[in-house]
C-alpha cells in the first residue's frame, strides 16, 4: 500500500494516476473527495494537522508520497501555513517513520532553495538561513524541509524534492502563472 497525502491535488492527484495506472495499491489522504474513482485506490478523508488521523492513514503502508500542503500564498491567518506546512508535515514523518515505513517522499519547494533577492544561479551546497526565507508559506516549508533532513540524517528512509510552480492540465486551482497563460 502506497500513501499519498494531499492526493486530491493537482501534483497528487498526477501521482495517483500513475500509480493506479501502474496497477499499485494507493491510500489517499486528503480533505477533498477524491476528484477521479480509480481502481486500487482508497480515499481517506482527514488532515495532516490530525497526529491521530495521519496514524490510521500511515499503518501497513510500504511507502508515503507527503505532498498536502496550504500552497495557497495567501491566508487569513499566516498562522495557517505553520500549523499545515511545519505541524502536519511533522505529523507526517513522525507516524511514517513510527510505522515502520520503507520509504517516504516529502515534497517540497524549489521557492526555499535560494535567498532573497538572489540573482545568482542557486549552487547545491548553498546555505540558507531562515532570514534568507520570504513570508510565512516559504518559511513554513523551509521548516518543514530541515525536518525531513534531520530525520534522514538520524538514518529515516526520508528523499525530499523539490519542484518549481508546476502548471499544466488539471490545475483546477489555475495558479496565477496559469491564468495569464490562460487569458
Amino acid at each position: 500500500m502506497i500513501l499519498v497525502t494531499g492526493g486530491s491535488g493537482f501534483i497528487g492527484g498526477h501521482l495517483v494516476e500513475r500509480l493506479a495506472r501502474a496497477d499499485e495499491c494507493v491510500r489517499v489522504f486528503d480533505r477533498r473527495p477524491a476528484p477521479v474513482d480509480w481502481p486500487n485506490v482508497e480515499y481517506i478523508i482527514g488532515d495532516i494537522r490530525d497526529r491521530a488521523s495521519v496514524r490510521s492513514a500511515v499503518r501497513g503502508c510500504s511507502a508515503v508520497y507527503h505532498l498536502a500542503a496550504n500552497p495557497q500564498l495567501w491566508a487569513r491567518k499566516r498562522s495557517e501555513f505553520h500549523q499545515t506546512n511545519y505541524r502536519g508535515t511533522v505529523h507526517v514523518l513522525d507516524e511514517a517513520v513510527a510505522a515502520g515505513v520503507a520509504r517516504i517522499v516529502h515534497v517540497s519547494t524549489e521557492s526555499i532553495l535560494t535567498r532573497a533577492r538572489q540573482s545568482a544561479p542557486i549552487a547545491e551546497d548553498q546555505a540558507i538561513a531562515p532570514a534568507d526565507v520570504i513570508g510565512p508559506y516559504c518559511l513554513s516549508k523551509f521548516r518543514a524541509e530541515r525536518y525531513a533532513f534531520r530525520l534522514a540524517r538520524e538514518g529515516a528512509p526520508i528523499v525530499v524534492v523539490n519542484p518549481t510552480l508546476p502548471v499544466g492540465p488539471g490545475d483546477v486551482g489555475l495558479s496565477p502563472p496559469t491564468r495569464l497563460i490562460l487569458d
